[in-house]
């Protein structure tokens, strides 16, 4: 077996430590996103009710409206609350520096939180029978949600993009 100076084992070290903080990464970027397209698909029917609604009050049913909503605080956004719990999010939102060991992100946790803002404005709207107002909250929530999605979609593509370079450079050094 050839021998490896430790210049040669620190920097493949450091390499394999990369490839497995940037799979954490991943992995936390997936759920994410499944988090996402769960709230996608609950989402637009209620949006579709509240538009419709908005238009012709008279076709308004406030108890289909307050049990959907339910529907989706309920599951997709308590999905989506517990990546801002405390061990909620371990890796994306740390700056890519050396394994991780960059400083802390806060971009996705405000993505989270301000999403979730829209989400309780859509619930007082809705519980003060303003629908007007909640017709409103109801296209922030809905831009935001793609904004997010969009964005997750296109950090994925970007990880398994560098995480390939760095096991084809990981490769070329084992050989």
């Amino acid at each position: 077996m050839p021998s490896i100076s430790d210049d040669s084992y620190k920097h493949l070290k450091e390499l394999v430590a990369d490839v497995s903080f940037r799979a954490g990464r991943l992995r936390e970027w997936i759920a994410l996103g499944r988090s996402l397209r769960v709230l996608g698909g609950y989402f637009p029917p209620f949006n579709a009710d509240v538009k419709a609604g908005a238009i012709n009050p008279a076709v308004l049913n406030v108890n289909r409206l307050q049990d959907a909503w339910r529907t989706i605080e309920d599951n997709p956004l308590v999905e989506l609350e517990s990546f801002r719990a405390p061990n909620g999010i371990r890796y994306i939102n740390r700056i890519l520096v050396g394994n991780g060991s960059g400083a802390n992100d806060p971009t996705v946790v405000q993505w989270l939180d301000q999403l979730l803002e829209v989400g309780g404005q859509i619930r007082g709207a809705l519980d003060g029978m303003k629908f007007q107002e909640l017709a409103s909250c109801c296209g922030k929530f809905d831009a935001q949600v793609r904004q997010v999605m969009n964005k997750q979609k296109t950090i994925v593509d970007t990880e398994i993009d560098q995480l390939f370079m760095i096991a084809t450079t990981l490769s070329t050094r084992l050989d």
